[in-house]
């Protein structure tokens, strides 16, 4: 048996032929325009950010009853935070000894502050749904400009009621009212998904 750790899915079995795929380090942006057109969340991920990965898993969020309206009203509680106050989440986590246990796993900053870790990526739905209290985020959206680097982007647009996806340059708009199951989403990157 051959066992390696992944740092999204814990240690595996690789021999196995039908375990489930690593993650993979593609990067991404999952963003949420409100119906203003303010853009309320832009949040780097580092894993999966292709319409098979994070794609299918934010549609699968949204597409549970209700969810649209929750993530919407949800928006209330996000603010913004400058890079010295995401610095000041890091020396605290680094400091705190309520997450010295959370240090000595890959996946503690996670845990402790999902809002500015790469491996959160779209979960920060999940995270600003469930969250009881203000939501800090940091402003990743420059990343979309990085032509090279950021692979996929998955945005909810309440200005148009869209659920929206850009990968590898081409972009899918599908209406809040009309969302598509699994299987036609991941039809319309078929493409794209083939040639990778």
């Amino acid at each position: 048996m051959l066992l390696t750790f992944f740092p999204k899915s814990g240690i595996m079995d690789i021999s196995n032929p039908n375990r489930k795929a690593p993650p993979m380090g593609t990067r991404n942006l999952t963003k949420v325009i409100d119906k203003n057109g303010t853009l309320r969340v832009a949040q780097y991920g580092q894993w999966d950010g292709y319409p098979d990965g994070q794609g299918k898993s934010m549609l699968a969020f949204i597409s549970e009853y209700k969810m649209l309206d929750k993530i919407e009203m949800s928006l209330a509680k996000c603010r913004w935070i400058d890079q010295a106050q995401v610095d000041q989440m890091y020396v605290r986590y680094e400091n705190l000894t309520i997450f010295e246990e959370l240090r000595n796993g890959m996946s503690g900053l996670s845990i402790a502050f999902p809002t500015i870790s790469r491996d959160t990526c779209t979960d920060i739905l999940k995270v600003i749904v469930y969250s009881n209290e203000d939501v800090a985020l940091s402003d990743e959206s420059d990343f979309e400009n990085d032509q090279l680097m950021c692979e996929g982007i998955f945005t909810l647009d309440y200005q148009t009621r869209e659920f929206i996806t850009t990968y590898h340059g081409k972009t899918v708009k599908f209406s809040f009212d009309a969302l598509p199951t699994v299987q036609e989403y991941l039809s319309s990157f078929e493409e794209e998904l083939t040639t990778v």
